[in-house]
């Protein structure tokens, strides 16, 4: 079982702690914490957009923050501008970069990695409603359902924080969701290789397997009986 601490905006880049934090985490509202200034920033930069995916197109999100992690390290937080941007500098050349958006009411179903070079780099993000996912992300795969053991019968847990990282990326999570009506969860774009895979909500704490991304897709199913028989008061939907 781990421990989630809630998260705080940043007024600028700092440090997010080395425990995997809850990008779902309930955040303040607009009126009540106005954004920071914009800081001009010089040299190569790496920054983007994060848009939520519609039936209408990528819409530009106005709220929220970025995540993200140099090779691995500690994770720092930097803040959206109202039109949805973010910006990121001082990176090393030929650092890796995990990259996770979080907004309310929106989750990260694709993972986002890339690779900082001499220059400036755009990478764009993409958020979905919760309890969905993108299905226009390419890359190796990960999906199951979240359960319970009822009277010896599954039973499907909807509305059930879900949340992946990989080995490199502790810290922070590279995708993170919510169990649709059939309790199910679908990630993408994630990298190769060993991780943790989470599940649950009892008080901000979450059970956690290892798991390893092999091929293309990768099925794993989350039995959360005894986890819920540790914490009487887990939110359980009717």
């Amino acid at each position: 079982m781990l421990t989630l601490g809630m998260l705080a905006f940043a007024c600028s880049e700092r440090s997010a702690g080395q425990s995997p934090t809850s990008p779902s985490a309930t955040l303040p509202s607009p009126s009540a914490t106005p954004q920071p200034p914009i800081i001009p920033v010089t040299g190569p930069t790496l920054s983007g957009s994060v848009y939520e995916v519609t039936q209408q197109g990528l819409r530009p999100v106005s709220f929220g923050n970025v995540w993200y992690s140099v090779d691995g390290g500690r994770v720092k937080i930097v803040n959206l501008d109202t039109s949805g941007r973010y910006t990121i500098s001082a990176l090393p050349t030929g650092s890796r970069i995990r990259l996770t958006a979080n907004a309310p009411g929106l989750q990260q179903t694709c993972a986002v990695y890339t690779v900082f070079e001499a220059a400036d780099t755009v990478r764009d993000i993409k958020l979905v409603r919760s309890g969905t996912h993108d299905a226009t992300c390419e890359g190796p795969t990960l999906s199951g359902v979240v359960f319970r053991i009822v009277n010896g019968e599954k039973r499907p847990l909807r509305d059930q924080r879900v949340g992946f990282y990989s080995a490199e990326q502790w810290g922070g999570w590279d995708v993170y969701a919510t169990t649709n009506a059939e309790g199910r969860f679908e990630f993408a774009g994630l990298s190769r290789g060993p991780g943790s895979l989470l599940a649950g909500d009892c008080s901000d704490a979450m059970d956690s397997k290892p798991i390893e991304i092999r091929g293309d897709s990768n099925v794993v199913d989350f039995d959360l009986t005894a986890f819920i028989q540790s914490c009487p008061w887990i939110f359980l939907p009717q």
